[in-house]
Order: structure tokens, then sequence, then C-alpha cells
């Protein structure tokens, strides 16, 4: 039968007896429609497991990227020799009255100060370096302060600025051991001579390591909180502080 003529006698049909045959119908072509679409899943799945080698895929051109990117091996040995630096060629400073000692850098030689027992000073010979010199060790309390007095000066000194010399700002609150210690910088009035200093609490007194600048700063950077100037002292500040411990 065609199927313009089942339409018309489908027609002619009570609403009952339509709706018997067209779930007849769908009871024969169901099963039908149900197995080509189980047939293709089943192609579809199979090929999940294979290799993508093995799997026609359509080609792309991606482009060389070898000049773009750099090798991982090499980005990640960059990266490591930007942060590791090597202390091991430094010599060691030990004061054995007080009990700590500190390396410092070959281009650092010592030199004597007016209590050489609890201190010494480094001058630079590095032209390169913004550093003039160095001043490592034992300053005697002789106004009776403890530690967290003198960072209370720090802090407020901070508070009033540095127009004419004082506190920059502070770096770092930290621990040397079970030593208190803390890490600011300044400038100076009328020459503006950088400085990063860090003092560890200590007994009756403080040490201090204190690194000197070689050239004026400009304060108008300072104004604008670029302290890039800083940046050579900072570094030796933490390389320096990285080695110091206490002997007893």
């Amino acid at each position: 039968m065609k199927f313009q003529e089942f339409i018309k006698k489908l027609q002619h049909l009570s609403e009952t007896k339509k709706i018997i045959i067209i779930f007849a119908v769908v009871a024969m072509v169901a099963p039908i429609l149900g197995y080509f679409w189980f047939s293709s899943a089943s192609y579809h799945i199979s090929k999940i497991g294979e290799p993508v080698n093995s799997v026609n895929l359509p080609s792309i051109d991606l482009p060389n990227l070898d000049n773009i990117l750099p090798d991982t091996d090499q980005a990640q040995t960059a990266d490591s020799s930007a942060k590791d630096i090597s202390t091991a060629d430094w010599k060691t400073y030990t004061n054995a009255q007080y009990g700590f000692e500190i390396k410092y850098p070959p281009y650092l030689e010592p030199a004597e100060t007016g209590i050489p027992d609890a201190s010494i000073k480094f001058i630079n010979k590095d032209q390169n370096v913004n550093i003039n010199w160095v001043f490592f060790g034992l300053t005697p309390n002789t106004d009776n302060s403890l530690f967290d007095e003198q960072v209370q000066r720090v802090q407020e000194g901070e508070k009033s600025g540095y127009e004419k010399g004082g506190i920059v700002r502070i770096l770092n609150n930290f621990y040397v051991e079970d030593k208190k210690a803390i890490t600011y910088e300044t400038i100076g009035w009328p020459s503006h001579i950088p400085s990063v200093d860090t003092i560890i609490e200590y007994k009756n007194g403080v040490i201090t390591l204190q690194i000197y600048g070689q050239n004026e700063i400009n304060i108008d950077n300072l104004n604008r909180k670029d302290f890039s100037e800083y940046s050579d002292l900072e570094n030796i500040n933490n390389q320096m502080l990285s080695t110091f411990k206490f002997t007893q």
C-alpha cells in the first residue's frame, strides 16, 4: 500500500482506531531505529581505546614554536641561577667574644672600628656596586633602651617622613633563630645617601648590620614609591643575613 492511500484510509477511521494504528506503527519502527542507533554508538565507543595516531583525524599545520618558547630545562636553569647566589667563596667574620658570625663577599675589605672587640667595618672595593661601607657587630646599649623600644623609635621615625633624612620604610620584621630582628631603609640629609639597616635582639644591646650607600639617590623617586635605588643595598643585606648565626 502506498503511503498516500494509507493516510486517506487513516483519516476515515475513528479516533480510537487511529491511536491504535499509530502505536502499532511506532512499535514496529522503534526497534529498527534503535538497532541503527546502537550500531552507530557501538562503533564510535570502540574507537575510544585506540591510540590517537590510529584515528583518522584532520591534519592541521601548527606554527613552529622552537624559536618562540625556550627549552623547559633551560628556562628552569636560568630562573634558578638568578635566585641562587652562592656564598661559597665568601670569607667569615667571627666574634668569639660575643658569640656570632657572618660571611661577607670578596669585594668587601675589613677595616677597624672604634670598638674592634665588638664590631667590624668593611670597605667596598667594587665600584659597580652602590655600596660605600658595611658595619656589622654589637652596638652597646648606651641609653638603657631594649630592642622593642628601638623598634618603636624606628616605627615612629617612619611615620614622621624623610624629607630631611630619616626612616624611609620598614622592609621586614622577622626572627634570627629565636631573636627578634627588623630591617629598614633610611636616607641621609643634606646628602641623600641611602642605607639599609638591620638590628637583631641581643642581651642588653643589639647586633647591627648597616649597609651604607655610595651614591645619592633621587628623593622624588621615593615619593613615587620607586625604591629601585636601594636594590644593591637590599641584595647584600639579604645575602649577608642569610649567613649570620649565633655561635654560643
